[in-house]
This record gives structure tokens, sequence and C-alpha cells, in this order.
């Protein structure tokens, strides 16, 4: 995973929202994941192609109570898992989405 590449949601996960839960489910494997609120506002982000620097300021602007190192991580490991299950994409700087 590259700091300053975006990153965007795959054409063929979709998102529902059940009460207060979101789940996506991948139309190719059939597979479902539950998302937690962070995970959602994520997910929500990535909506359009957006850079991890920018998914971070994001959320600290949203949480100024937590630090921007815990921030990263918790954002790192989310696109990893997100990136291993298929769910997004990394894109190369400037390549059309």
């Amino acid at each position: 995973m590259i700091m300053n590449h975006p990153f965007v949601r795959c054409s063929h996960v979709v998102s529902r929202r059940v009460d207060q839960d979101v789940f996506l489910v991948d139309e190719k494997t059939t597979a479902i994941h539950q998302l937690n609120a962070v995970g959602a506002a994520i997910w929500q982000l990535l909506d359009e192609p957006r850079k991890i620097a920018d998914i971070l300021e994001i959320l600290h602007t949203a949480f100024p109570g937590k630090s921007r190192k815990t921030i990263k991580k918790d954002v790192k490991a989310l696109l990893e898992d997100f990136l291993d299950e298929e769910l997004i994409e990394e894109l190369e700087p400037g390549s059309p989405v």
C-alpha cells in the first residue's frame, strides 16, 4: 500500500444500512462484511478516490480527541483489510477512475 496513491471502492461491492449497522456485500463472492462506525465513515469517504492523507485529515477533524498516530494506524489497518478482501482498489496517481 502506497501512501500517496488514491483508493476507491470496487464497483462490485455495494453497501446496505440496516438501522445503525452498515454491511458491505461483495457481488462477486457473495461475502458480507459488517462495518463499525469508523469503518462505515471510511467507506463513505471512498465514494470517490482519496489518498490516505485526506482520509486522516477528515477523521482527525471529526475525532479531535484521538491522536493522529492512532487514527493513522487504524486507517491503514482497515484499508489493508479492504484491499485483502478486494473491496477497494489502489489507483495510480492521476489515473482515470
